[in-house]
């Protein structure tokens, strides 16, 4: 009985702290403004002037979902997850001087980090999705359907199967159920050119 009183006490001191030392408190990793980093580099700006931030990182996976062995070796790498996202991404708190190394580029085997962008605002989820549809140009009704699944259509070209849609990332699932959807992905921060 004595544990029973001890662990409640641990988890009350826990949630007086502000959560578990496995969940770090995100709002103190999100940095103002954006910082890129891809290519193997970060951008024109440079690396964010923090030593810890929250960083949306791509990762190396299946269009549906961060490669479980990455995220794990970037965690390895003191990192801490706070979202997966239904893209091969993941939001991480992470040391910024741990970005570069474990970006480089071009590289074979593929680098950990693909891509990384700074996160101001832990508790958006939004993210841009290309969709491909079983024919060219969404009809009225499916852009309809976009819309009432939580999503808002910016990207629509009549003559092409693929149109981009911004949603709130758990609301994925119901985009690729729609009919007619082929396929959903997440589109990267970026792209780089050999």
């Amino acid at each position: 009985m004595r544990w029973v009183v001890a662990s409640a006490g641990l988890i009350a001191g826990l949630s007086a702290c502000g959560g578990s030392p496995a969940s770090p408190d995100v709002n103190q990793f999100a940095v103002s403004g954006s910082y890129t980093f891809g290519c193997g580099n970060w951008g024109l700006r440079g690396a964010p002037p923090v030593e810890r931030a929250l960083l949306d990182i791509g990762v190396t996976g299946a269009k549906d979902h961060p490669d479980a062995s990455f995220v794990g070796a970037l965690e390895a790498a003191g990192g801490q997850t706070v979202y997966r996202f239904h893209g091969a991404f993941v939001r991480m708190a992470i040391n910024v001087n741990q970005v570069q190394p474990l970006g480089i580029w071009p590289a074979d085997p593929p680098s950990l980090i693909v891509w990384a962008r700074t996160v101001s605002d832990p508790s958006s989820h939004v993210v841009d999705l290309t969709v491909q549809l079983d024919h060219p140009g969404p009809t009225d009704e499916e852009l309809r359907a976009f819309a009432t699944a939580g999503g808002t259509p910016f990207a629509v070209f009549p003559s092409s199967p693929y149109l981009g849609v911004r949603i709130d990332d758990p609301r994925i699932p119901v985009i690729a159920a729609l009919p007619h959807v082929v396929s959903t992905a997440i589109q990267p921060a970026f792209f780089c050119s050999q």
